[in-house]
């Protein structure tokens, strides 16, 4: 891990480019400051993956957040790896949902690395999160980091279409007004 990715403790699993907003504006900040190459944000948005998610866009840190839910499964006596699967597992689910104090709710999954058994993420539909496709938080980003002036985004159909294809590698949009899903994203992570 570099410094610019999301440094979460074991036993935790959590993508912050796919699921905090805070995070994400950090890494907006750095590599506009840093002059980022298309190459390198390319290869930076791939872990934001391809499918819809939620973001979170509340006020705790990814270690807060992190951190709750370690207390939370200690407390409930499954925080080690066989207690955790079994507690997942009992009643034929293979998630739990839990709560912290934000009144957020986290969606618990088994993890796919054996040091890092519990995958979080915000649960669908959550207070203080935003459901949001995947291409439409990478050109969010991109936007951000890219088309970036005396700290205005420029949103104007022509530029997102630009950082779509030059970037993304994706369609273009006929139109992007200001309620629609890419400006509300951009709105969200100035």
């Amino acid at each position: 891990m570099t410094e610019r990715d999301c440094n979460i403790q074991s036993p935790i699993t959590f993508n912050c480019w796919k699921h905090h907003a805070g995070f994400i504006k950090k890494q907006i900040e750095f590599y506009r400051n840093e002059k980022i190459s298309v190459e390198e944000l390319q290869k930076t948005l791939l872990v934001i993956g391809e499918s819809q998610m939620d973001l979170y866009v509340g006020e705790l840190s990814p270690q807060k957040i992190c951190d709750e839910i370690v207390n939370k499964l200690k407390s409930t006596g499954v925080l080690a790896f066989e207690d955790y699967k079994k507690w997942l597992f009992e009643k034929g689910n293979e998630y739990k949902l839990i709560e912290i104090s934000d009144n957020s709710v986290w969606t618990l999954r088994l993890g796919k690395q054996e040091e890092r058994y519990v995958h979080i993420h915000p649960g669908r539909y959550s207070p203080v999160t935003l459901r949001v496709k995947a291409l439409t938080l990478k050109t969010a980003i991109a936007v951000l980091i890219i088309n970036y002036e005396k700290n205005i985004p420029i949103i104007d159909t022509l530029k997102i279409n630009e950082i779509r294809k030059k970037i993304l590698n994706s369609p273009p949009v006929k139109k992007v007004s200001s309620n629609s899903a890419v400006v509300r994203v951009i709105n969200i992570l100035s």
